[in-house]
């Protein structure tokens, strides 16, 4: 997970862009276990998510080396997120789902 961060941490640096870790219905669980997790769950068309980009780059920024705090992205359009959109909000702690 740490080599992850440091990954996104350098892309940002050389791109710009910063991006939470992407996260689908297969590396969801496993991504976050341990982890302080904050997911965002978009669709890249919504407005309101638009307009969270530039706080939710910073959060990204503020926590991209952090080892205990996770900040991740479900793109609700992507198949790949199917299961983890289905129109419920929900706060994930450890196993549970609230």
């Amino acid at each position: 997970m740490k080599s992850l961060l440091i990954t996104v941490t350098l892309l940002s640096a050389l791109t710009g862009e910063v991006h939470g870790v992407d996260l689908t219905k297969d590396n969801f669980k496993s991504t976050i276990a341990g982890k302080n997790a904050f997911v965002k769950f978009f669709a890249p068309w919504c407005g309101h998510c638009k307009a969270l980009k530039p706080t939710w780059d910073e959060l990204i920024e503020m926590y991209a080396t952090s080892s205990s705090v996770l900040i991740g992205d479900a793109d609700c359009t992507n198949p790949d997120t199917e299961g983890l959109c289905q129109g419920r909000f929900f706060i994930f702690l450890g196993s549970d789902f609230l």
